[in-house]
């Protein structure tokens, strides 16, 4: 919401793309669900075609000039991270047999609970660390916005 309130919203308009989130995501787990029903399709390559795109689809966000682009981001990414949620129990039960399905859903929750733990202070003490290191006050943009560092942090999807 605040990088929509940074490149030129008002609030009321970047707190809609929450809305436009949450609803795709509600559609992606849907239709995702509905397409991993179809007897022929991979249902491990569905789910990492959509974590690709997922992760592909967050480069519209960091060259969105428009608020028209920041809808289409939500929208897509809210799709893609409804097959997320859609397909990571079919995935996990598909993959570990029919004893460990409850180890294997126990042991990819703390996996995903992991990474969302040490993921974001890991990345803020990164910047936090280069910043006072070289001081480098061009990682932040003119208007005072980071939008270099958003630009960075979806580099390694490449």
């Amino acid at each position: 919401m605040r990088y929509g309130q940074e490149r030129g919203n008002t609030f009321r308009d970047s707190s809609l793309l929450i809305s436009y989130f949450s609803v795709s995501s509600c559609c992606g787990k849907v239709l995702f669900g509905r397409i991993s029903d179809i007897s022929w399709v991979n249902t491990l390559l569905l789910y990492i075609i959509c974590m690709f795109m997922s992760g592909l689809s967050s480069l519209i966000a960091i060259f969105s000039e428009s608020y028209s682009m920041l809808v289409l981001y939500s929208v897509i990414l809210g799709i893609f991270d409804g097959s997320f949620i859609g397909l990571m129990s079919i995935v996990t039960f598909e993959c570990s047999g029919g004893e460990n399905k409850s180890q294997a859903w126990g042991a990819a929750l703390m996996a995903m609970s992991l990474s969302m733990l040490v993921g974001t202070p890991f990345a803020g003490t990164w910047w936090w660390w280069w910043w006072m290191m070289f001081n480098w006050y061009w990682w932040l943009d003119d208007d005072g916005t980071y939008l270099l560092t958003y630009q960075l942090v979806y580099l390694p999807t490449f």
